[in-house]
């Protein structure tokens, strides 16, 4: 009877001493995951980070606007240019090409950024230059 009994306690002790260092190395990784999900959504739903999402959309929308004003500036056909204003008109639809990507990325990120994006703008933006330099 008192064999059985130091045939236990011999297993908890392996137990104890073995899952004790197992317990402490794989306990956070198991916790981490759902604790960092938990913050994203506390983050993303904080006022501050609304409005800045909110806004970085429209002024993404304004900067395209404002240089698909200054490309009608230019004239219609690439021929008619001097070299000075087709380095410029292409460095302008270089510079409208990187902010229509920088909005159709962030629209596309509908768990953070994404999903603040106002009703009244374009869920994404055609990637298409409007003319040619």
């Amino acid at each position: 009877m008192k064999r059985k009994y130091k045939v236990w306690i011999a297993v908890a002790a392996v137990v104890i001493v073995v899952g004790g260092p197992l317990f402490g190395i794989f306990a956070p990784r198991l916790w981490a995951e759902p604790a960092g999900r938990t913050e994203q959504i506390v983050a993303v739903n904080r006022g501050n980070y609304r409005t800045t999402a909110y806004e970085l959309f429209y002024d993404l929308d304004e900067q395209i606007e404002a240089l698909d004003v200054k490309l009608q500036v230019y004239p219609a056909e690439p021929d008619d240019m001097n070299s000075r204003e087709r380095t410029e008109c292409r460095g302008l639809l270089l510079k409208r090409a990187t902010l229509v990507a920088d909005y159709n990325a962030s629209a596309r990120q509908e768990l953070t950024v994404g999903q603040w994006r106002s009703e009244d703008l374009p869920h994404s933006l055609p990637q298409d230059n409007p003319r040619e330099c």
